[in-house]
């Protein structure tokens, strides 16, 4: 293999080429590869991999390869693709091979294209053959290769054959007129058919000369489409292995960007896998103001890797420019990652997911809204390394993406779809241009009567520039030439149901305010940082506000640092932060126009959590071997350390160190009386101490035989005293009248089985008598002996 340009993984020095060939002949696709080591090379076509037999011949001879496809079958026609991997990576090249002409020996012209319809328009495909005798006009799809009969019936598909005119109105789909004959002639009366994309029907006229014809031909001028500028852009720096290889972390955004050209205006579709890509929560497909094509896959997850392909295609002809995405774990990847869950209207969901390190913090974001705790919609619990976010009396609202997401930048993506009499929702957002027209539509699962559409909050009534639909329970709210002062909330409800967006009216750029000039920092302290700035220049419109928002040096997720949405002076004190760290700030100028473009304030900087205390610690006293549990509440999410006596407690062993949210514990599940002291608390310039008093244990004695504890020996008998107690093992003493019972005499016996404890006295006399005791710790059971002469 050639050396140039060879080393590292796999790269196409020159790609394959789209062919259209006629029916019969054979066909080569080639590449030029350079790779090192040296890749291997595989051909597919339609994603089934193929074999050096019977018609396909693969050869290759240094770095070009090559695929011979031997006396071409309609069949043949499709997406081939060449596979290039070594060691070090992959590349992918895809090119399609169209066979023209059919299997029945019909004409191998190349075939027709397909024009660009739109969904709202009609547009009509006429045929002009010329023939002998009753003729028969039969269309194909160019891409399926099935035939359009005559009940073409469908509301997009329109079939007339009034003698001596044939036309077809199509659907979206490209058609492909294959051929028209007479069934009554001879095969030599076969005429070819000229595709006009005029609107107005051709006729079907009995031959003329040529030179009739061609004064009657209208010519057309074709291009065939093209693509350029085809890249992928990635929310973190994008890793490659080859120009058409790119790599992002889960939880990021990926974006696709093809520039087209042809005439007519290509139609572009984008695929995944060989499966068309259709607009959803998670993917958004648009032109940008630049005439790209774009295609953005928001929060990639590990299913979204895949081949991706745009292809445009005209009536000249069609290409495409596959792109290969990888969706890699985070840097620091989760135990658990949260589970895409499905709930109804009114219910509760939840999302769980497991952390690295129990001590690791993690912040929760719906989309790029970070969601704080209220008690009556977002419940946000941590324990050990569990984090789990609880979302009550869900609305259609809260049909979205969830993100958890660590101090050190890993996140784990959720979707929660809520199921309801809203079946079709509003996006979260909806951008659209001054003086243009906005549009609005859901769909319901029913029909219903209480119907309202709601702009900030007033509801909205046709009118001038305001009109409102329902179509098979699809409403639609159409505003006509919307201004600036449209912006705001738009919402639809259906009895208690809700579903909004956020319509966002762009003014043309230089009517944005520009950045703020100079941001600094005025003044810090432990807890708070001051910020400032200058105005931007005077634009078209005055500034009504500023907007500044705060990120962790390890997080991409920027965080508005005020509850209202703009501030109006140029200053503002952060503090209060919901956790400690390093932050970086920017601020951003906002008029009627719009939010303007966003500066940085200098540097990183450090701000601790000032915190308060809650709920302070409580003495605890318990008995040995019994589990202690000390906790303590912050005004914040802040972990601390615990002391015992002064040293350091460390988690594991026999202690357990935990947080939930604000609250600190400390478990101490088998204390003995040697742990008792000080327990301490620090987290900060914040300290806190309790009691722990552990206490021996004491066991609980029973009598055995239960009774009364009187008991009558005559002389000369033995005496035998017993009990139970409730902690095998426990040591007890005998004692007789205060004092320990000697049990170093020969007829006095002290025996323990199991929980039994017995005091044997052999041969007893009058001396015998008197109250006896068996003590466990500082508790006694008692016996009143009396001897019988």
């Amino acid at each position: 293999m050639s050396d140039t340009h060879s080393f590292g993984a796999p790269r196409f020095l020159s790609r394959p080429k789209a062919y259209t060939i006629a029916l019969g002949k054979d066909a080569t696709l080639s590449c030029r590869i350079a790779g090192s080591p040296a890749p291997l090379v595989s051909w597919e076509k339609d994603q089934d991999r193929l074999q050096s037999s019977g018609r396909f011949r693969i050869s290759d001879d240094e770095d070009t390869f090559r695929l011979t496809i031997c006396e071409l079958r309609s069949s043949d026609s499709g997406t081939y693709t060449c596979r290039a991997w070594n060691s070090l990576g992959e590349a992918y090249a895809a090119v399609t091979l169209c066979v023209s002409g059919s299997d029945d020996k019909v004409s191998s012209k190349p075939p027709p294209g397909h024009s660009r319809h739109g969904w709202k328009t009609d547009e009509t495909i006429t045929s002009e053959a010329h023939h002998r005798g009753r003729d028969e006009c039969r269309w194909f799809d160019y891409y399926s290769g099935n035939t359009f009969g005559r009940d073409l019936s469908s509301k997009r598909r329109r079939y007339t054959s009034r003698s001596p005119v044939r036309t077809f109105s199509p659907s979206p789909e490209r058609i492909r007129v294959h051929k028209s004959q007479s069934p009554i002639s001879s095969p030599g009366s076969h005429s070819p058919i000229k595709l006009s994309p005029s609107s107005s029907p051709c006729r079907i006229s009995p031959p003329v000369s040529p030179s009739r014809r061609a004064a009657q031909a209208r010519p057309v001028s074709l291009s065939p489409a093209r693509l350029s500028r085809s890249s992928v852009w990635v929310t973190d720096a994008p890793s490659t292995t080859s120009d058409k290889t790119f790599s992002v972390r889960e939880g990021k955004h990926a974006r696709f960007s093809c520039y087209v050209t042809g005439k007519p205006r290509p139609e572009v579709i984008w695929k995944k896998n060989g499966l068309e890509v259709h607009e959803g929560r998670r993917y958004w497909m648009y032109e940008d103001a630049d005439g790209n094509s774009i295609l953005k896959v928001l929060y990639c997850k590990l299913q979204d890797s895949g081949l991706y392909t745009c292809t445009a295609r005209n009536l000249a002809g069609q290409t495409f420019s596959p792109v290969q995405l990888f969706v890699n774990e985070p840097l620091v990847p989760f135990k658990s990652k949260l589970k895409d869950v499905e709930v109804r209207e009114k219910e509760t969901a939840t999302l769980a997911c497991e952390v690295p390190q129990p001590e690791m913090a993690a912040s929760w974001f719906l989309e790029e809204t970070r969601l704080r705790e209220t008690s009556d919609k977002y419940e946000m619990h941590e324990d050990g390394s569990l984090r789990q976010l609880t979302i009550r009396n869900v609305t259609a609202d809260d049909d979205a993406v969830y993100i958890c997401e660590t101090d050190e930048g890993s996140r784990t993506v959720a979707e929660v779809s809520v199921k309801g009499i809203i079946t079709k929702k509003l996006p979260r957002r909806t951008e659209v241009h001054e003086k243009e027209k906005a549009s609005f539509s859901v769909k319901l699962a029913r029909e219903a009567t209480d119907i309202h559409w709601l702009r900030n909050g007033q509801e909205v009534m046709p009118g001038s520039g305001v009109s409102m639909t329902n179509i098979c329970r699809k409403h639609t709210l159409t505003l006509e030439g919307v201004s600036l002062e449209d912006a705001g909330q738009v919402s639809f409800m259906v009895g208690e149901s809700q579903t909004s967006t956020q319509l966002v009216v762009i003014a043309p750029k230089q009517f944005l305010p520009g950045p703020p000039q100079l941001p600094e920092v005025r003044s810090q302290s432990e807890h708070s940082i001051t910020l400032g700035w200058q105005a931007p220049p005077h634009g078209k419109y005055p500034v009504i506000g500023y907007v500044v928002e705060y990120r962790r040096t390890t997080s991409t997720a920027w965080v508005c640092c005020h509850e209202k949405d703009t501030i109006p002076i140029n200053e503002i004190l952060v503090g209060d932060l919901p956790e400690e760290g390093e932050f970086c700030f920017r601020v951003a100028a906002v008029n009627k126009a719009g939010r303007g473009p966003s500066i940085e304030v200098p540097g990183s900087h450090y701000i601790t959590r000032k915190l308060v205390l809650k709920s302070p610690l409580h003495d605890v006293s318990v008995n040995s071997g019994v589990k202690a549990t000390f906790s303590i509440t912050l005004s914040a999410n802040a972990s601390g350390s615990w002391l015992l006596n002064g040293e350091r407690l460390q988690d594991g062993g026999r202690f357990t160190i935990t947080r939930t949210n604000s609250t600190n514990y400390l478990v101490i599940p088998r204390p003995q009386p040697c742990d008792s002291g000080l327990v301490t608390f620090v987290s900060g310039n914040l300290r806190d101490t309790a009691k722990l008093t552990v206490k021996e244990h004491v066991a609980e004695l029973l009598r055995e035989p239960p009774g009364d504890g009187s008991v009558r020996v005559r002389c000369g008998d033995d005496l035998v005293l017993a009990c139970r107690t409730t902690r095998p093992g426990a040591d007890v003493v005998w004692r007789k009248d205060g004092r320990d019972v000697e049990v170093r005499k020969d007829n006095v016996h002290v025996e323990a089985s199991a929980d039994i404890r017995r005091l044997l006295v052999k041969n007893v006399d009058l001396s015998h008598a008197g109250r006896y005791a068996c003590c466990a710790g500082a508790f006694c059971l008692n016996f009143i002996v009396d001897i019988l002469g």
